[in-house]
């Protein structure tokens, strides 16, 4: 007996999982695409990120308006949560590839960044709250994930695991 027998109490375990790895794509494409928390700082947009001198002698200042925030540790996370959402859209595919051939195994990548995924989405969230940011569209997003990915992960683990004999 798996951790989960039925997918949603009514469907069958195999077609959950490619119901998970189809929804899973949408929502780590969602959350990589649009997540307005940060702005990224390229060397070309210097004259757009800054404001005038008051003076001559005053260097440009950056532009700390309402939209905009920059900070390291927002960026470093910024790319790391690109990196592991990448990474777990190929684990989706490969999950889904695992109900259509019955190899279990295939499945067993998701379960790795599955918890990657969680933990940094999590981190990413907590930094969010913690700053202050308004960012509605980026709290629903990162808490559908979050609130999904624990039923998505154990669904998939059902599968990955071979049924007891009892």
């Amino acid at each position: 007996m798996g951790l989960v027998d039925k997918f949603l109490y009514c469907i069958d375990v195999k077609y959950g999982v490619v119901i998970v790895g189809f929804v899973d794509i949408i929502l780590s494409l969602l959350c990589g695409c649009y997540l307005p928390w940060i702005r990224r700082k390229w060397d070309w947009d210097f004259t757009i990120l800054t404001e005038a001198p008051m003076s001559t002698t005053e260097p440009p200042r950056f532009y700390t308006g309402p939209d905009f925030y920059f900070n390291r540790f927002g960026y470093s996370m910024y790319i790391f949560c690109l990196v592991v959402l990448i990474l777990h859209i190929g684990a989706c595919v490969m999950a889904i590839t695992s109900t259509l051939s019955d190899e279990r195994w295939m499945a067993a990548p998701y379960i790795a960044t599955g918890i990657m995924r969680f933990v940094v989405l999590l981190i990413i969230l907590t930094w969010i709250v913690t700053k202050a940011f308004d960012c509605t569209t980026t709290f629903w997003l990162i808490g559908l994930s979050l609130f999904s990915a624990t039923y998505f992960w154990l669904t998939v683990l059902s599968w990955f695991t071979p049924p007891s004999t009892e």
